[in-house]
């Protein structure tokens, strides 16, 4: 038998080292790299603690939500708080205002009033002036009344619903609905679609006794102030059942003077 060559011999030889030397390699590959890992992992868990697992992370969030619950539940307890406090406070102030507006709008008993048993004795020297509330009949006839000085103790004021009379100047009498020592008149005049010259400026209030006068001040009704506008008397520590508007001029109109509210106090109040 023919013995092959050399070269073959050795070719072969190789080729069969070649597959061991690829397992080798990649043997000692995976060992390496497996090793290196192992080590990465080790050097991690040194430098940031032991993993936290699935449950547990699960159970913080549980905590924080309950927390931000708890403090949700606290801010919705102090807005409740606040709003109760907000609507007490806004039911106080509600009820003042009605208690006020119900209580002749200024929170004064009014002695000269209709419902306190004051009525109008006399309106000496004046004259009054046509209302506006007339009645025409067949589109042809006019039938106008006087305007009614008992308009001013009306417990309720409207526009044009006043005591009107000619000039500036005039005179009205009130009886009042019993005797009281008179420490604040009241003046009123409504200014809604109304010439403003018509009301009253300069007016005197007199009280009256028996045969006996007492003027108690005057006073100026500025437009630039309140429609109700409340003034001090001089005279103290005197009772009278009658007292007398003195109108001495209006604002600027020469045909005509409107009186809407004329109010009388007996109060010790501090108002000017």
């Amino acid at each position: 038998m023919k013995r092959p060559s050399t070269f073959w011999y050795y070719f072969w030889q190789c080729l069969y080292l070649i597959p061991i030397t690829i397992s080798i390699y990649y043997c000692q590959t995976i060992f390496i790299n497996g090793r290196n890992r192992r080590y990465t992992e080790e050097t991690n868990l040194d430098a940031a603690g032991p993993k936290e697992t699935k449950w547990e992370k699960l159970s913080y969030e549980m905590i924080y939500l309950r927390k931000e619950i708890i403090h949700l539940k606290d801010e919705l307890e102090e807005i409740r708080s606040w709003k109760a406090d907000m609507d007490q406070n806004f039911e106080d102030k509600l009820g003042v205002t009605f208690d006020k507006f119900y209580s002749d709008q200024i929170g004064i008993f009014d002695y000269a009033s209709d419902y306190a048993g004051g009525a109008i004795i006399s309106t000496p020297n004046t004259i009054s002036y046509p209302s506006k509330y007339g009645l025409r009949l067949f589109g042809m006839f006019d039938l106008s009344v006087d305007s009614e000085p008992h308009l001013i103790l009306h417990h309720t004021t409207f526009p044009s619903k006043c005591y009107a009379f000619y000039g500036h100047q005039g005179r009205i009498q009130v009886a009042l609905g019993r005797p009281v020592v008179i420490t604040h008149v009241s003046l009123e005049h409504l200014r809604l679609r109304e010439d403003l010259r018509s009301a009253p400026k300069d007016f005197e209030i007199l009280g009256v006794e028996e045969n006996r006068e007492e003027s108690l001040g005057n006073f100026v009704y500025d437009l630039d102030d309140s429609i109700i506008q409340t003034f001090r008397v001089t005279l103290k520590n005197q009772t009278f059942r009658k007292v007398e508007l003195r109108i001495l001029s209006n604002h600027g109109n020469d045909e005509l003077t409107c009186v809407y509210r004329f109010r009388v106090h007996s109060l010790n109040l501090n108002l000017k």
